[in-house]
């Protein structure tokens, strides 16, 4: 069985419930651009998709619109909705419990890196994770790119997520992934993942089973 030295979380929608800051800050970026307000559903795209990306698709922005649209939405939430989340029922416990044996702790996030060293300081998890990669300002990064970076030369890896974007740049990037039900995704949207999690006890369950080999 694999036996990984690395694990590598996605934030939103693995680690904490960020929908209702993100929406938050959708709607006032609309507002600001004099765009309509979308539906729930429309909304919950947001969640863990590229910014960029869901402004051209689900607004039907241009690119420009959409760089701009970013941007609103970059200022807004950094400075109104960053901490309007809440960190998901186990993870601290998984954390620590991990980290505690030696495994090497990483994110790889479509949220700029600034953003999410912020929450992690904000959670006093800071000090578990050995590197945090996330995109830069102007950047239309995409989530393959970024996962490349947290893996650097470590390949027994393990990606967790909520999103296909996650599964899909785990195995663009040749490592193996655990896609997590009690996030912003579907069981639909796993049916590539290595493993399925309806909850982090199962998470944990998983890991342990394949002998996390210490670095």
């Amino acid at each position: 069985m694999p036996s990984y030295k690395k694990v590598i979380f996605d934030l939103d929608g693995t680690l904490i419930d960020s929908a209702p800051g993100i929406h938050e800050s959708v709607k006032h970026t609309l507002k600001s651009m004099n765009r309509p307000c979308l539906c729930d559903e429309d909304l919950r795209i947001f969640v863990g998709a590229p910014l960029y990306d869901a402004f051209l698709n689900i607004v039907k922005m241009d690119e420009n619109e959409a760089m701009e649209a970013v941007t609103i939405f970059r200022n807004h939430y950094s400075e109104k909705s960053v901490y309007i989340f809440k960190i998901y029922d186990g993870i601290l416990e998984l954390i620590e419990s991990l980290f505690q044996k030696g495994i090497k702790l990483c994110i790889a996030s479509n949220k700029p890196t600034v953003l999410i060293k912020k929450i992690l300081k904000y959670l006093q998890i800071d000090c578990f994770f050995e590197t945090v990669c996330g995109s830069e300002p102007s950047s239309k990064e995409t989530k393959i790119e970024i996962l490349k970076k947290a893996i650097a030369e470590e390949k027994e890896c393990i990606l967790i997520g909520d999103r296909v974007f996650d599964i899909e740049a785990a195995q663009h990037n040749g490592i193996d992934s655990i896609g997590v039900l009690y996030g912003y995704g579907s069981q639909e949207e796993f049916s590539e993942a290595d493993y399925v999690c309806k909850d982090v006890s199962e998470i944990k369950e998983v890991l342990l089973k394949q002998k996390l080999a210490t670095a």
